[in-house]
């Protein structure tokens, strides 16, 4: 009983910590608009993926922006990933590919064609995608790089950019394409979840995680934290360990306006998606001890209230129904109502259910990913 109302406090006081973040906080990170732009390296890596490359890479090199490159680093691919490439760079001058033929021994695969990229950059602010992304709208670049004004003395924005007015840490919104399947409401209510928790953390002033779907640092950040020195060898984490490693509550701004948003096309079975989220809960494990501690807290307090929950219906119904009620509306309503104004995603009608099943996905891919010793960028 102890620790079904421990977990139900927990509970509550993440959601409502949760509530007045993203309400009342004033978001200093929104950064003011002017007139003159960064320059900018949008960085893109590429496994046999010509489909994502024809149909969303026009959309990135098209975005109403006046000085940007893309760099597409071509992680050894067999398909016809080449020639597409040097098509689109018939096309496009402001497209530059890296081809990588080997991969390095003693560097993941992702990270090291990241690394490439970020080696060749022209330009110091450093944009992030993936080639199955395509952006919210031809404004995007603007949006997640609005140019920010350095103020006369301490400000808001001061610790944001370094002398030269770079950008530090950008951490955007990457959502997934609306289908009508069950599979995918499940995969937009876990998206835009993961986005409440590390968005609300950061406005908390400790941002742990970004998405590599959408996101931006500098170049000369990135050396000077000496990059993914200790994390080259794991799988992952190219984005959130990364961004544990060099963010902080002065150096990083919060992009939650929709035109910063970027689309990724959704998995199509349970199978995929299971891979998918096997490898990206693989890193939780490096995570800084106080990020894990809060998370384990939050993930497991809610393990708790649920299945502890229903074995005390049997002996003290009237009590426990009420709380289970009061946590299920509170939830309900707190996420629907950030869910409708930042990101319109997920179907709020299924919150309940999703929130009871989110423990048994928690459980079951967390228990799998902790046995599986080898897990891979690209299969």
């Amino acid at each position: 009983m102890i620790l079904f109302f421990a977990s139900f406090f927990i509970q509550i006081i993440f959601w409502i910590t949760m509530f007045f973040l993203f309400f009342f906080k004033s978001i200093k990170k929104k950064l003011e608009k002017q007139n003159d732009f960064l320059p900018l390296s949008v960085i893109i890596c590429t496994h046999n993926e010509v489909h994502n490359l024809i149909h969303f890479l026009p959309q990135i090199l098209l975005q109403k922006y006046p000085i940007f490159e893309v760099i597409i680093v071509d992680d050894r691919s067999d398909d016809n990933s080449s020639v597409i490439l040097k098509d689109f760079q018939k096309i496009y001058p402001h497209l530059k590919t890296i081809t990588i033929t080997k991969a390095a021994l003693e560097f993941n695969p992702k990270k090291y064609a990241l690394s490439q990229g970020i080696q060749e950059a022209k330009y110091d602010t450093l944009v992030f995608t993936d080639a199955d992304c395509f952006p919210a709208s031809e404004n995007w670049l603007e949006n997640i790089c609005p140019t920010p004004a350095l103020p006369k003395g301490e400000g808001d924005f001061f610790d944001l950019v370094d002398k030269e007015k770079h950008l530090k840490v950008g951490l955007g919104i990457s959502l997934y394409e609306k289908e009508k399947s069950f599979l995918n409401q499940f995969i937009q209510y876990e998206t835009v979840f993961t986005a409440i928790q590390y968005i609300g953390f950061a406005l908390l002033g400790k941002p742990y995680m970004g998405v590599g779907r959408n996101l931006v640092y500098s170049k000369s950040l990135f050396l000077a934290k000496k990059g993914f020195d200790s994390i080259e060898k794991i799988t992952g984490g190219d984005d959130d360990l990364l961004i544990g490693k060099i963010a902080n509550k002065k150096n990083t701004y919060i992009c939650l306006e929709q035109d910063s948003f970027t689309y990724s096309i959704p998995k199509k079975t349970w199978k995929e998606w299971y891979k998918q989220k096997k490898r990206h809960l693989s890193v939780g494990v490096y995570y800084r001890l106080e990020v894990k501690i809060l998370l384990i807290l939050l993930q497991f307090s809610n393990i708790f209230f649920w299945w502890i929950g229903f074995f005390l219906l049997f002996s003290n119904f009237f009590l426990i129904l009420n709380v289970f009620l009061i946590k299920i509306t509170l939830n309900w309503f707190i996420f629907a109502v950030i869910n409708r104004k930042y990101f319109n995603s997920t179907n709020f009608y299924l919150l309940p259910l999703f929130d009871f099943l989110f423990t048994i996905y928690f459980m079951g891919v967390g228990l799998m990913t902790f046995f599986t010793k080898k897990i891979r960028w690209k299969d």
